[in-house]
């Protein structure tokens, strides 16, 4: 419930971060502190669902977790596909008829080929790609063991931290920059009691600081129009969300 919260708070500071970029005021710092608090959204759903996931050994076993797949997220995926790519239609020759709007009859197609046929939806096309590779994870996990497991999802949140800010992945291989999240939001689910909870407060509120310093700073000094440090995986954002993850 907290992260449904947290992607709606994303939405509604976006556009006080966007608007004000230019010339930075009060409410860019209020959209700023909102943002920054609310980044970990993302990275926390997809923590919860390596832990359900990864944790249930009967999802090795290909037809059944495919199968259990397509009926609770392929099915309403394909259908509000369409449903926005219709909206996206409507929009597009409305504006063209009443406004007289540049008539752009392929775009929602584009978009739905870029795998974000609504650009909220690129989370569910991502996740297709954690679904496919799922059976193959619990069978590695059985393989190398739950430690050296644990030090695959370390290794891959590390590679993922240069390849999300070097390339744009297309929509059928971004599940790789979050495999880290995932099989760390199996490996983490027993560690809370390793580490004390005030650490792990304290460093989910320094961590949601910096990201909210750093933006600050980077904009006012007109250094940083891409707003790198809201990235889900810029490095505070990973740690604010492991930390907030664990202490749950």
């Amino acid at each position: 419930m907290i992260a449904c919260i947290l992607v709606i708070t994303i939405h509604v500071s976006a556009g006080y971060v966007t608007n004000n970029m230019d010339n930075p005021s009060f409410n860019f710092i209020v959209g700023n502190f909102f943002d920054s608090l609310s980044r970990i959204c993302v990275p926390i759903f997809v923590l919860i669902a390596g832990n359900l996931a990864l944790s249930n050994i009967k999802n090795k076993n290909y037809k059944y977790y495919y199968e259990k797949q397509f009926n609770h997220i392929g099915k309403p995926l394909i259908i509000w596909s369409t449903l926005y790519m219709g909206y996206s239609y409507i929009m597009n020759i409305s504006g063209y008829l009443l406004f007289g709007k540049e008539l752009k009859l392929l775009r929602p197609l584009k978009s739905l080929i870029l795998g974000k046929p609504f650009y909220h939806l690129w989370y569910m096309y991502m996740l297709i790609g954690l679904i496919v590779v799922t059976p193959v994870l619990i069978k590695i996990k059985e393989d190398i063991g739950e430690k050296t497991f644990f030090r695959l999802g370390i290794f891959c949140m590390f590679v993922s931290i240069p390849i999300s800010f070097f390339s744009e992945l297309y929509w059928m291989t971004k599940f790789v920059i979050y495999l880290g999240y995932y099989i760390l939001g199996y490996s983490l689910k027993d560690k809370k009691g390793i580490i004390n909870n005030k650490i792990l407060i304290f460093g989910f509120i320094s961590s949601t600081f910096l990201t909210f310093i750093l933006t600050d700073i980077m904009v006012k000094m007109n250094m940083d129009k891409s707003l790198y440090f809201y990235g889900y995986l810029s490095p505070f954002v990973i740690s604010a969300s492991l930390f907030i993850y664990i202490y749950f």
